[in-house]
Formats: C-alpha cells, structure tokens, sequence
C-alpha cells in the first residue's frame, strides 16, 4: 500500500531587496543532494514541498528537478535553490531570511568577530516527530568548532572535498538543508553618562547571521550527507558530534550565477516601465 509523500530534508526561505524598487526576490533554499535523492527514490519525478496551511492542516507543493538551480561551475557545493515568484496565499510561509547584510560573509566575519566559539543553532526536521497535521520543525543549539580553512572528505561528492564550517551539533537524518545561523550574544560597549560622568557597560543582542546550510556529519565511518534512510538501516552508527555546514557564501554564489541575476533585472525592468508617467489620451 502506498504510503504517499514522506519527508526527507529541511528547506528555508531566503530573499534579496532591490535597493531601488523595494522589490523582493525570495528562494526556498535546501542541500543539493536532498533532491538528488527525492529523485532517485522518488516514484513520479515530483519534489514535493510539504508546507503548513495558513488554516489548518499542511499543503503540498509540486516542483520539479528543472525548477532547481544549483551552482554552475562547481559540483562540490551541496546548494539547491527554487525561485518563489509568487508567495501563495493559502501556504503559511516560514519567515523569510534577508540576505543583505545578515550573512556570515568574509567581511561580516571579520566586522563582527565571528568564529570558534560562538553559539549556532539550527532548526529542521525531526523524522521521528516531524508533525502529521503540522510541520513541527525542532530547534538544536552548539558551536562553532572550526571555520572553512581546509577543504574537508565527504562521501557524496568524493573523490573531491568541500569547503565546509564544522560545528558541534548532533545532525541527525532529516535537518539536511537546515539553515544554521551563528549567535554572537550580548556584546559589551562602554559609554559614558553625560550626567554623572561614570563609566558604565551595556549588553547589546547582537542579530542572527545566517552561517549555512547543513550538509550532515561524521561518524564512526566516514563523512555522509543526513539521510533519515542511511540512519534508520544503520542504528548502529555512532554519531561523532560534529555536523559539516556548507558556507553562506556558497548559497549567495548559487543565487547570484548569472541565469538568476538576469531574471531579476528583467523583473526590475519591467516594475520601473510600468511606473512610468503616461501621457493622457
């Protein structure tokens, strides 16, 4: 007996603002390698989004492989993107993710100090509870264990390596594509009261940086992309701790080749022509 959809792999939503028209471009964001096996063990070529409803209960939403976009160039980059034209109405999308200037980018990082050591959480799915009339994403908190210095071993695009971060979180089959964002937490700053004169300290929250994407993580064997399959026929690995996170700069890479980069000014294009003063009959 069929057992219809079953959920595989986490997906996260994402935008870019024009900073002229205020238009916004928003992309549904996974693992590379989740569709990859939706496809092959899929039974109808479909990659379906399961999505909660703005109501009740959850929606589904069809795509297919050539709906996706993945990096041009380089095949070690564990990044598939889904344009959204238009958000539905009757799906209650996620909040959407900006990525001007909340991105964990070269300079971002070196801006604001980011590295080993700061707390980073991730959110996706739990194959083991993951909601039957509701998406019910968990959320898991760690750390930055090392930064992208080296090029690191996975099993899914052998025998070349990936540019990864690798922090400590238990990634478990099912949170592949999760977002993973960095938490610096409270920053002092020094300033001085004009009335008294003293010197006094402040907690400032500093914001969410989105760090990446969950690729998986190494256990016993080698490094393996999350699979709630791999994990289930296999209970007998032993997880290490360490999950491997492919970097934001890859995701920005993706949405930025040039087949993206063109739909968008097309649309941009087309917003200011018809902004523009028409004369009177």
């Amino acid at each position: 007996m069929a057992e219809g959809p079953r959920p595989k792999g986490t997906a996260f939503l994402v935008y870019l603002q024009d900073a002229g028209t205020h238009i916004r471009f928003h992309y549904l964001v996974t693992g590379k390698h989740n569709i990859e096996k939706v496809i092959e063990h899929g039974v109808d070529g479909i990659i379906h989004l399961r999505m909660n409803g703005r109501d009740c209960g959850v929606r589904f939403v069809e795509t297919r492989l050539e709906d996706w976009f993945f990096h041009p160039s380089d095949q070690t980059v564990d990044v598939a993107v889904l344009p959204i034209p238009n958000l539905p109405m009757e799906i209650a999308w996620p909040r959407s993710f900006p990525l001007d200037g909340s991105c964990a980018t070269p300079e971002r990082i070196k801006d604001s100090n980011l590295g080993p050591g700061d707390t980073v959480l991730i959110t996706g799915l739990f194959t083991s509870h993951y909601g039957k009339e509701r998406n019910i994403p968990i959320i898991r908190m760690g750390g930055i264990a090392a930064m992208p210095e080296e090029p690191i071993a996975v099993k899914w695009c052998e025998p070349q390596r990936m540019e990864a971060y690798l922090i400590e979180v238990r990634s478990i089959g099912g949170l592949s594509g999760s977002p993973v964002f960095d938490m610096p937490g409270p920053r002092p700053r020094t300033f001085v009261k004009a009335v008294e004169g003293g010197a006094h300290v402040r907690l400032h929250l500093s914001p969410l940086f989105l760090l990446g994407l969950i690729h998986g993580h190494w256990d016993h064997e080698a490094a393996d992309p999350d699979s709630a399959q791999e994990d289930a026929a296999n209970p007998d690995r032993v997880n290490s701790g360490i999950a491997i996170v492919v970097p934001v700069t890859r995701i920005l890479e993706v949405i930025n080749q040039p087949a993206l980069a063109q739909k968008r000014a097309e649309q941009i294009a087309a917003s200011q022509k018809d902004s523009l003063a028409v004369p009177d009959a």
